[in-house]
This record gives structure tokens, sequence and C-alpha cells, in this order.
């Protein structure tokens, strides 16, 4: 079983297990530690027999999946999102059903500490309080086999009801223009202190921003990220050398490594200030031609830290300018048609992904963060040639999805798809065009589709399958700016789509919806109850309210479901809302947009009861990335990975590892794939005690052979005293760091003893015979400990302490716990370069760490468990 294969099943099948009542002890999902009740294993042979089953067959179970195809892919923390709305009457309220949820879990509402409602187990996480007022104090419980695993008092108060058509309410954010010339324009969202709640990243635009096509010189653009009360975290000034305008600057947030703490990366230049205030460069250049371009000086790609606005590192844009001639005109146009993506390449965590060109040239470059590093994972680039694969391919957007039979997440470009590796992975050939959506179109077809716009002959729209296959294409006569897909009539099966041409709207076939009115081309939104989705536009011209409207129950009309007030929509004729997501509350997604004056930013939640369930859409890694991408160039709506709609089944809670809250170690290595196979039998005690003087005593007995080719780097400092007596393969230097890549066997049946300042590494396999290759770096600096890393070393809370009566009452800590997953972790050279606390730590909550303790028996039951998961053990319970 592969090392994601296995890892993968491990999560699907905590999501059956995870909510289990032990002894007063309650672990939720959120925490995904698998806890059951052993009542008849008592024997400590047992519990090593156990230990040796997941060491020797399963050494691959405790890795995160850095890559492949069965990687399981890391999701942000979200808090309970708890929304309290003023309503016609009372008080609606509604929350997140989270993917760490159980899927049994049954929600209890609280008012002023009196239970008011009671969900199902299958029950919507909403409830009109007709009895609440503005001040009513809410707490939501969530309950899992009558125990109560999470508890959150937090709420978001909207205390603005709009008595319009199906009513809606609002509150507002206060912002602070950088100067009465500008105006607030897209707006994305990240997690920038591991609250699980959302910040604001505000993208100011002044009002004399220009499109590519427009020669003038524009003033500076701002980002701000905001809390949702308001409070200025920190305002960025991108500089003189940054021109505004649609197409330039693209916010690319997301928690890139796992740190809990979500970051931008944004092109920058000479003269940006940083959110400290820091310049970038030279701060008194100016490459600003005559005509308002930039064509000439650096060009910068920087990571900002989300909690300060750092700059954290810039470094060159990639690819640069070049010669402006060859990006298809001669001013300054397609040279600088930029865009950017958010996905999940290696299907575990997000990355970023820089595009330049798709008029004629495109390009992308996509960036891991490491360390707080961007660090280039992979670079596209089609050329000059106009018959290469990718050539003028590219749309005013892109998608990510999951365009495989894995997680790992393509680039959707229009006509074409970049894959996770970053080569092309398919061409369709059909040209450029402007509106693009990929979603779940066709819910009796596997995979997504992938719906667009054409601005070459033969003009009109098309559907695409995820492989690149035209599924079908209705024609236009003239150039096709603008197409809309997404399910918004029950009475026809699967999604309806259309665009300014042809006319009408089409089914899944391609075929006209008869009697169907074409509704505006423009965005989506679920806001009502049903699955069926609306569509949203502005109401009059350029900068306008939002209306929201639906097909009519018959398929023949449109009614009107909700008109905001007081606020305009962005981005001109485009009518774009600043950002629509699933913010906060149950699935239904919010809509946030400027106050007319942009001293505010004015967000919509919806007061209309749904009676289905559904995860936060936020925690559907192709939605949540689509949402990232929304404030790009041409602003669309995201499509979640799968289908909704009446008739059909509501989706399972997504595959995903939830990230856990704040305090976890950052991805900080990558690693290459690696296969493990091996069959043993051995008994292994190990005691181990650590002091400033590190003194480590092992016993193995072992016959082994053992293949190995592999490159490591090791560099330690450390006093340490060591005893071996083995049968083992084992390299020593002394204060130093060595390299070693060889196909050896070294056997040394020895006492030996050894006193040094040193860096070691002992490898022991019992009856075994091993196959590996790696790549990996390792580097620890200590005076007063030892870090062990291999097979023949243990931790000070390794093992042998676990399975002792810590506390004379039959139980260990939860710390001890997690200790023995890092520790076995740590003990397969698999995992030299990877950090076993990334996975482990990311599986339970500090509060729970802090104040629970699990049984003995709790822990051999989870080892036990992660042994049946091995293909060594046959599917047959390890004892």
């Amino acid at each position: 079983m592969s090392v994601n294969a296995t890892t993968a099943n491990i999560i699907v099948a905590a999501k059956a297990k995870i909510a289990v009542k032990n002894r007063g002890y309650f672990v939720s999902r959120k925490d995904m530690v698998i806890i059951m009740i052993i009542k008849g294993v008592k024997s400590r042979f047992i519990a090593l027999s156990v230990v040796f089953a997941v060491i020797v067959g399963s050494f691959s179970l405790f890795v995160l999946p850095m890559s492949g195809a069965d990687g399981v892919p890391v999701v942000e923390f979200l808090n309970r999102g708890i929304v309290a709305v003023r309503a016609r009457t009372g008080i609606f309220v509604s929350w997140r059903h989270l993917a760490s949820d159980p899927d049994d879990a049954v929600y209890r509402l609280y008012r002023d500490g009196t239970l008011i409602h009671t969900t199902s187990d299958t029950g919507a996480t909403c409830f009109n309080d007709t009895s609440g007022t503005i001040t009513s104090v809410y707490r939501v419980d969530a309950v899992s086999g009558n125990t109560v695993y999470h508890s959150e008092d937090k709420v978001i108060r909207a205390n603005t009801f709009l008595n319009n058509q199906t009513g809606g309410g609002y509150f507002d954010i206060p912002i602070s223009k950088p100067s009465n010339s500008h105006h607030a324009n897209d707006l994305t969202v990240g997690d920038v202190d591991g609250d699980g709640e959302y910040e604001i990243f505000i993208k100011w635009e002044p009002d004399n921003a220009k499109d590519n096509s427009q020669s003038g010189t524009t003033d500076n653009v701002f980002i701000d990220c905001i809390k949702l009360d308001g409070t200025l975290l920190w305002r960025i000034d991108l500089g003189r050398n940054i021109r505004a305008g649609a197409h330039y600057t693209q916010m690319l947030v997301a928690d890139y490594d796992l740190s809990g703490s979500a970051k931008l990366i944004v092109k920058t230049a000479d003269g940006t200030r940083d959110g400290l205030g820091n310049v970038i460069g030279n701060a008194n250049a100016d490459h600003r031609n005559s005509s308002g371009y930039i064509l000439s000086g650096p060009e910068y790609l920087t990571l900002f830290d989300g909690k300060t606005g750092a700059n954290l590192h810039t470094i060159d844009y990639k690819p640069g300018r070049g010669n402006v001639n060859a990006w298809g005109d001669n001013y300054g146009n397609r040279v600088d048609r930029f865009l950017g993506a958010v996905a999940y390449l290696d299907g575990v965590k997000p990355s970023a992904v820089l595009i330049r060109g798709y008029y004629t040239r495109m390009t992308a470059t996509a960036y891991d963060v490491v360390n707080d590093r961007l660090v280039e994972k992979w670079a596209f680039d089609s050329g000059n040639n106009s018959s290469a694969q990718g050539y003028g391919q590219g749309n005013h957007n892109c998608m990510p999805a999951a365009l495989g039979n894995d997680s790992r997440q393509s680039i959707v470009l229009g006509s074409c798809a970049i894959g996770p590796d970053g080569t092309m992975l398919w061409d369709a050939r059909q040209g450029h065009g402007d509106a693009l959506h990929v979603g779940n179109f066709i819910p009796e077809r596997p995979g997504v589709e992938v719906f667009m716009c054409h601005e070459n002959s033969p003009f009109g729209v098309s559907l695409k399958s995820n492989t690149g296959e035209v599924l079908w294409r209705s024609n236009g006569s003239s150039d096709t700016g603008r197409g809309a897909a997404g399910n918004i009539f029950a009475g026809n099966n699967g999604a309806e789509f259309w665009g300014s041409q042809p006319d009408g709207v089409l089914n899944t076939s391609g075929q006209r919806i008869s009697g169907m009115p074409k509704p505006t081309i423009n965005h989506l939104i679920w806001w009502n109850g049903e699955l069926e989705r609306q569509f949203a536009d502005g109401t009059g011209g350029n900068d306008s309210n939002l209306k929201i409207e639906r097909i009519n129950a018959a398929g023949t009309g449109i009614d009107r479901v909700f008109t905001t007030v007081g606020d305009l929509t962005i981005n001109g004729t485009k009518k774009n809302p600043g950002l629509t997501a699933d913010l906060f509350g149950d699935w239904r997604e919010e809509i946030v947009l400027r106050t007319a004056d942009s001293s505010a930013l004015r967000v919509y939640s919806t007061v209309t009861p749904t009676s289905y369930r559904i995860t936060t859409l936020m925690h559907d890694p192709q939605y949540r990335n689509q949402v990232a991408g929304q404030n790009v160039c041409y602003n669309q709506p995201p499509h979640p990975s799968f289908f909704l709609g009446m008739g059909h089944p509501l989706p399972k809670q997504p595959n995903v590892v939830v990230r856990g809250q704040g305090g976890d170690s950052p991805i900080t290595t990558t690693a290459t794939e690696t296969t493990t196979s091996a069959t043993s039998t051995a008994t292994t005690t190990a005691t181990t005690a650590t002091t400033a003087t590190s003194t480590t005593a092992t016993t193995a007995t072992s016959a082994t052979t053992t293949t190995a080719t592999s490159t490591a780097t090791t560099t330690a400092t450390s006093t340490a005293t060591t005893t071996t007596a083995s049968t083992a393969t084992t390299t020593t230097a002394s204060t130093a760091t060595t390299t070693t890549a060889s196909t050896a066997t070294t056997t040394a049946t020895s006492a030996t003893t050894t006193t040094a300042t040193s860096t070691a590494t002992t490898t022991a396999t019992s009856t075994a015979t091993t196959t590996a290759t790696s790549t990996a770096t390792t580097t620890a600096t200590s005076t007063a400990e030892t870090t062990e890393t291999t097979d023949a070393e243990t931790s000070s809370h390794g093992i042998q302490p676990l399975l002792g009566d810590t506390d004379g009452n039959g139980r260990v800590t939860i710390a001890d716990a997690l200790e023995l997953l890092k520790h076995l972790a740590g003990m397969s050279s698999l995992v030299s370069q990877d950090n076993p606390e990334l996975w482990v730590n990311s599986l339970i909550t500090p509060a729970s760490q802090a104040a629970n303790k699990p049984a003995i028996a709790d822990v051999l039951e989870i080892l036990k468990y992660l042994a049946r998961m091995s293909s060594l053990v046959s599917g047959e319970r390890p004892t």
C-alpha cells in the first residue's frame, strides 16, 4: 500500500469512527484521532506486537502525504461561524457543518443559556428564532453520542434587515480609503491569525485605473487586510511602478505552508512598501513611460506575511517581459495580461501559480512556500510558436480543479489545461475567450466539465470534459463576450448554460430548453434554501446595487429574490460583487459589496431557512481555491467539485484533513515518493533518558539484508553518550556534515561505547529485505537534548513510557500519545526529511492536548487500527 493511499484510507475511516464516547473523554473528528475501547487487551506483549506491526509493515502510515495520486488535501481550520441575522420575525441563526464534524453530528442551539433548538443528525444548521432579539446571546453545541465535543458562542451579528422579496440582513465593516480618489475593488479572504475566522483583503483601486488597452498614468494601488470588525491589520502600497487595472494585480491568498496563517503573494515593483513601511527595490525609481505603461525596470514577486504585511521574500517575476513585441503587440497591452491561481498541485497543500500572457505566448510558473520563502515548483512556457500547445489558448480567467482520478489540481485556462506537474494536460485549440466556468455540471458523468465562451470563429459557447474532449459547441455569429453555467432550474436534469450568443438557455446536451428565458450573464449564488443556484447582476449602469434572481418553478419566467441597498458593484460593465463565498453560517453564500462612498464593506447573509445540511463549501478544495481566485482579472463565481440539485444525493463530506487551530509545524521540506516493503519478526525494547548529556541504549536482535540508494545530509550539534549493542548499519561524523550516496551492507557485531559531540545515524531492520530510494535533508541544533529519527533511536516520550501505567490509573497523557505517533513516524527512513509533527499535530487541537487523557487501551486501539491499514496484516485484526 502506498504512502498516500494508506493515509487516505485512515482519514476516510476516521470520518465514520471519530465521534466515540470513551469513559468521559471525547474527541471530535476535528481532532482526527481514532479512539475505541478495548475490553480484553491487557498483555504488554500484544502491545509490543502491535507497535512492531506498525513500525515494520506500515512506516508510511505516519507520513503527511506530500505528493502523489492519493494525497489528501489539508484544508484550513474554521470555527463554527455562527451568524445571527435580524429577520422579519426574531433572529435567523445559522452555523457551519465542518468537514471535521461527524457525519451524524447533532447541534443544540442555546439562547441566553436556554436550549431552544436541537437538530436531527441530518438536520440543517440553521434556525429562525422568533423570540430572539439583537441582544440575544447564542451558543451552538456539537454533539455525538450525547456527548458535547465542541461548543462555541462567538457570533457574527447582522442587525439590519432588508424587507424586500425573500429578505436578508447585513452588517457593515468600516474601512478607510487611502485617498478620496480611491474605491474598494476586488476582495478575497484568508485566516491570517489561525482563529478560524476569515480576514478580508481589499484591493484599493484609483478612480483613474486603466484597462491594458488604454493609455494614461494611474495612481497607486493599495492592499489592506482587515478583521471583520474593521480593524486594519496592515496596508501595502504597491507603488507607482504597478499600474492600476483589472489585469495587473492578482491577490493570491492561502495558507501555503500549512502554518495556520494565510499569506499573500502578489506582483510588486520598485517602490512597493510592505505592511511595515519597508521599501522593495528602489524607492525613487519611476519606470512609467509617456503613455503611462510600465515596460522597463525590474519586476518582482513578493510573499507577504498575513499577520503583519511584512515582505517575507521577494524574487524576480518569472518570466520577465523581455521583448514586448513578442507578446502580441508593441505598446504594452498583451505583455501585461496577468492571471493567478491557488491550487493543490501536490494534492495536499496549496501552491501559487502565476500566469503571464494568453492571447499569444502563454506562461505559468508555480511556487510553494517553504520556510517563508518562495520556491519554484515548475515553469511552463508555450514560446512564440503559434502551433505550440497552449499558444493563444487562454482566457481572462483561470480555474483550479482536479481533472484526474486524484486530489491534485490542474489549472484550466480556457481552451487548454496545465497539469499539476506543469506540463500541458490538453489543448482543445479553441482559442481565447472571456468567461470560464469549471464545475460538476453533468451529475451522471464522472469528473468536472469546462464551459467557456469564444472570441474566435465560430464563436458561441462550448462544453468540454475534464480530458479536454469537446462535448458540444453552440456557435454564434460574432465575438461571444459573456457566458455562465450552473444548475438554476430543478425541472431540467443537470446544469444549464447560456451566453451572449446563441439565443436561449442550453441543457447538458447543448440543446435549447424550450420556453426558458435567458438570465443575466454574470454571477451565481446560493441564497435561497433550495439546491438550485440563483444568479446575480447589477441593477443598473456600470456600478449599481446588486440583484439576485431565479428561474420560476415552471421554468418560464424570472423572479426577483433580493436587492441590495446603499452599495455598489465593481469593475464597471462587469458589475461584479466584491466577493461572494460561504464565509460563515450554513452552506449558503454571503455577498460583500462596497458602500457607495467606500467607507465600509457591506456583508449580506440570507434569512431564508433551508432543510439541507451540507458541509461548508469552503472545505471543498475546488470551491475554496476558486474563491481564492475570484478576484483574478474578469471575476467568475466559484463552483464546488460536486453537483447540487433536486433529485440528486447530497454530497458526502469531503475527503480532507482539517488543519488544527495554529501552533502546528509548517511544511519546511518536500519529499520524493518512496516505496518500502518489509517482512519481519522481532521484539524490541528501548528505554531512553535524555538530559544535557543524552544517553541512549538500544538492544536489538536482527538478521538484515539492506539495499539502499540515498542521498542524505544531516547537521547536528549535540553532547551525547551512546551505547549500542546490535547488528546494524552505522554512520558517524563528529561535529560535521556527512553526505553519503552508496549501495552498501555493513555488519558490526560488537558492544560499542562512543562519547562525542557528534552526528550519528543508525539503522536496524529485523529479518527483512528493504529497498528504498529517497532524498532528504534534516537539520537539528541542540546542546541540551538529542534528536533521534531512526529505528535504532528512541525518544524520551517513546514507546516504553506510553505502555506503562504513567499515572497509576491505567491512563497516559494525550501528549504522550502524540509523542508515540511522532516517534513512530520519525523511525521511518522514508520521512527522514519530513517533520512527523506536521501530520500528528494536525490531528488534535492544543486545547484537547492540555485538558484530556486517553486510556492506554485507546492508544493501543489506535495502533491496531493503523496496523490494519497495512497490506501485511491482510485485513485481520493485529491481535
